[in-house]
């Protein structure tokens, strides 16, 4: 149900905000944190935005971390629009998702409610935290391989 309002609204140039309930996202955004989506053309977006798109029924929020047109050919799962397919990944996983074509994205996430009020997800600081976690959880995984 909410999905489909989400994506209503989107489709029709409406902002939305709503809780994310996951932590894929973990440290930029956190479980249970409101986040405000944007209508956004996939021809708008770029490496590192954060992109709301649908899966079937569910809808994610997860950073874009490639644009691979050469799946854009008309036989793969694009479609035949040889539109290119994005490469979405959560700040807090490992793998990537499936490819996402061009015509499920929704939106992009353009800030994100942490304790009553606004923050960049984008932001230095909201970056440099990223890159924190990122480097630490790389290292407790050697740690644990070295042991």
């Amino acid at each position: 149900m909410l999905e489909s309002l989400i994506t209503d609204c989107l489709k029709n140039g409406r902002a939305v905000r709503f809780r994310a309930p996951g932590r894929s996202m973990h440290p930029t955004i956190r479980e249970n944190e409101a986040l405000v989506v944007a209508p956004a053309a996939p021809a708008w977006l770029a490496l590192g935005d954060i992109v709301l798109s649908r899966c079937g029924e569910k809808i994610t929020a997860h950073r874009l971390v490639w644009i691979d047109a050469e799946t854009a050919a008309p036989e793969a799962p694009g479609g035949p629009d040889g539109r290119p397919m994005f490469i979405l990944r959560g700040d807090a996983c490992r793998r990537c998702d499936p490819p996402v074509p061009a015509h499920q994205i929704l939106g992009k996430v353009v800030a994100v409610e942490r304790r009553g009020r606004m923050v960049n997800p984008y932001g230095l600081r909201t970056e440099f935290v990223r890159l924190l976690y990122a480097l630490a959880s790389r290292l407790k995984s050697c740690l644990r391989s070295a042991f």
